[in-house]
C-alpha cells in the first residue's frame, strides 16, 4: 500500500537511527509528528558539457517555491530507495533512469522544525537532452543544466536561487564529481 483513497502517500516510519520500524504512516501524520522516513535525491551529472541537471520547482509549492533543486523525493510504503529514485524521474522529468548505473553517494542525518528524515543521495552520469524531459507542472516550472564550476560556487556563497543550503556534506559530493567532471 504506497497511497490512501485521497492519494496521500504512506511512508515507512525509521527508527532515530535510521532503522525501519516496519509502520506505514500517511505522510501528513509523519511531518506533523516528526517521525523519521527516508527521502531521496537525485543528481544527474552530464559529463558532455560538465554541468548538473536541476529543475525549478513549482511556484505553488510550499517549500522552496520557484528555487532550484534535484529530483527529489519521499520513500513511499516499502519502496527500495533505488526504486524511488527511478519512479522519481519518471515521475517529474518523464525520463527512464534504469538504463544508467544508479551510483549511491551518501546518506544524511537532517532535523529541523517540520521534518526528520535521512536523505539518500544517488547519481546517474547521462547526456539526457532537455528535449527528452517532460516536466510534471505540478512540481516543476522547468528544468535545465548549469556549470558544475557555477552550482558549487552559487552553493558556496548562499545564492538564493538555490533551494540547496551549503552544508559540509558537498565537500564529499564535490569530491566525488570532481573525479567525474575532472578527468
Amino acid at each position: 500500500m504506497r497511497k490512501t483513497k485521497n492519494n496521500e502517500e504512506f511512508l515507512l516510519v525509521l527508527d532515530d537511527d535510521g532503522n525501519s520500524t516496519n509502520k506505514l504512516e500517511k505522510r501528513s501524520v509523519v511531518h506533523n509528528e516528526l517521525l523519521w522516513h527516508n527521502e531521496i535525491a537525485l543528481w544527474i551529472l552530464n559529463p558532455e558539457n560538465k554541468s548538473i541537471l536541476l529543475q525549478r520547482r513549482s511556484a505553488s509549492k510550499k517549500s522552496n517555491p520557484n528555487k532550484l533543486a534535484l529530483c527529489m523525493g519521499h520513500v513511499s510504503g516499502f519502496d527500495t530507495l533505488e526504486e524511488t529514485a527511478i519512479r522519481e524521474a519518471q515521475e517529474e522529468l518523464g525520463i527512464e533512469i534504469s538504463i544508467y548505473p544508479l551510483k549511491k553517494l551518501l546518506t544524511t542525518r537532517a532535523k529541523n522544525d517540520t521534518n526528520h528524515c535521512f536523505s539518500n543521495h544517488f547519481y546517474i552520469v547521462a547526456n539526457i537532452p532537455l528535449s527528452s524531459i517532460t516536466v510534471q507542472t505540478e512540481e516543476l516550472s522547468e528544468v535545465c543544466y548549469m556549470d558544475y564550476e557555477e552550482f558549487k560556487t552559487k552553493l558556496r556563497s548562499g545564492d538564493s536561487e538555490l533551494a540547496f543550503r551549503n552544508h559540509k556534506i558537498y565537500d564529499q559530493i564535490f569530491e566525488e564529481f570532481d573525479k567525474i567532471f575532472l578527468k
